[in-house]
């Protein structure tokens, strides 16, 4: 098990819950059989599980997590810029889409990026994403990821680190940031500009 599976809920609510439960399951093994008490304990999982995997994104559930639902696709724009062995500095921009994958416990983001003529240039995911609530109401999403490359192509594979800013506005989720990379023997940089959710 992750040793993070808790970190996107609420400690207080989380733990009033499971105080609660606690109570009812420890007077249950007294007022009725230990054979009846096991399978309350087991339906007691059983709805933590639904809760984290299915119900966490639906009232009163949500209420139990300390951030939104960021899940579903995210298109835009990717802006690039490397220095080549001359130091002459290269930019362009591409096509670019992110999908978030999402439970009550894990966050997972996937992103393509693709060339100009629509070919898909390199798939990348996430390896570990920690999530800071900012001032202004909107969420930083930080994390590594690891790219596939494009080995036939020159591409080799890669790690980098992207800096996503996730807000809301009028009921439109965007994603906005930049990321920079490790990828030999030249690295890139760019930023993610005014990507929309385009499914939820």
């Amino acid at each position: 098990m992750d040793n993070n599976f808790l970190r996107f809920y609420k400690p207080k609510i989380l733990i009033y819950l499971i105080v609660g439960l606690g109570i009812v399951i420890f007077l249950g093994s007294f007022i009725i059989s230990n054979e009846i008490s096991f399978i309350a304990f087991s339906a007691v999982i059983g709805i933590l599980y639904l809760i984290d995997k299915f119900l966490w994104r639906y009232r009163p559930f949500k209420w139990l997590l300390r951030i939104p639902d960021f899940s579903g696709s995210y298109e835009g724009l990717l802006r690039y810029e490397y220095r080549d062995e001359n130091c002459n500095i290269h930019s362009d921009e591409l096509r670019h889409k992110k999908e978030i994958i999402q439970t009550g416990s894990s966050l997972l983001i996937k992103s393509y990026t693709y060339k100009k003529n629509g070919e898909l240039s390199s798939p990348s995911t996430s390896l570990d994403v920690v999530v800071q609530d900012e001032k202004d109401g909107s969420f930083k999403l930080i994390y590594s990821y690891l790219n596939e490359g494009r080995p036939n192509q020159g591409f080799p594979l890669h790690y980098g680190t992207e800096t996503v800013i996730f807000s809301e506005t009028n009921g439109v989720k965007n994603l906005e940031g930049d990321y920079y990379t490790n990828r030999v023997p030249i690295q890139t940089r760019g930023e993610f500009l005014n990507l929309k959710q385009i499914q939820k």
